[in-house]
């Protein structure tokens, strides 16, 4: 476990109560048992119920987007569409924020996770790219560097500056600006999907989220991280015992605060 000092403590604290909730336990139980019923509270509720919101929230953001780029042909896009589209962005980046220090993911998983949200965003890049569309060429996200994909990418397109403010883009968007808002969404949303599947397990998933990950021949972690935590000492679990799983868990809220301060 990484060594950290008094005052890096204190903020780890105060992230880790924002992620564990408060339980009861019989002050007769043992250490290993009250750790059991924080890693219970935490990995059913917390972690499976952020994890489902985020692929939630992703699907809405795609599919609102792609309903503005149908809407564009018949020139009945309008501000309460790009307003929709942005509350579910903000959903669907709080979500992916909320769950970024869980350390227990694979190193693949790890880096989709990020992928989707690098920042800022590389908005020369983005124009450039929207440009070519214009100009006919077909757009390839899996070529273009992160930072012309995922959340920062979706909110350059969402989002704009006038007088130094940060406002919601108005409705006069073009079929390539949509094209792109599409494209840069349906990754998140594939992403997240995946992303909750691997965490919940493709046991546990509903139709809905598996029949998307096939489309796309995405397979799942069977049983899923939760289960890990929830499970260790199990041959498939990589956790001992319930308080090396909630070590490793503190040691992601430490590595949080590190790096975003």
């Amino acid at each position: 476990m990484r060594k950290f000092s008094g005052i890096l403590l204190l903020a780890v604290t105060v992230v880790s109560s924002s992620c564990l909730k408060k339980v009861e336990h019989n002050p007769s139980d043992t250490k290993e048992t009250a750790f059991m019923y924080i890693m219970n509270s935490y990995a059913r509720s917390n972690g499976t119920a952020t994890f489902k919101a985020l692929a939630d929230n992703a699907l809405l953001l795609s599919n609102t987007s792609i309903l503005a780029r149908n809407k564009i042909e018949t020139e009945e896009l309008d501000a309460s569409d790009v307003k929709s589209i942005c509350n579910y962005w903000v959903s669907a980046r709080d979500n992916w924020f909320r769950v970024l220090c869980l350390p227990v993911m694979s190193e693949e998983d790890e880096a989709l996770f990020r992928n989707i949200g690098t920042w800022p965003a590389d908005t020369t890049g983005i124009k450039e790219t929207i440009a070519k569309i214009e100009g006919g060429e077909s757009l390839n996200l899996s070529q273009l560097p992160q930072n012309q994909r995922g959340f920062s990418a979706a909110e350059f397109l969402l989002y704009q500056i006038r007088d130094g403010k940060s406002e919601q883009h108005s409705p006069d968007y073009s079929a390539s600006q949509l094209d792109y808002l599409c494209a840069v969404t349906e990754e998140i949303k594939v992403a997240s999907t995946l992303l909750y599947a691997n965490w919940a397990g493709s046991e546990n998933l509903a139709d809905s989220y598996a029949s998307l990950l096939q489309r796309y021949s995405l397979t799942a972690q069977t049983r899923g991280y939760a289960w890990e935590l929830l499970n260790p000492g199990q041959d498939e679990s990589r956790f001992g015992t319930y308080q090396e799983a909630l070590l490793k868990l503190i040691d992601g809220c430490i590595a949080f605060v590190e790096e975003f301060g």
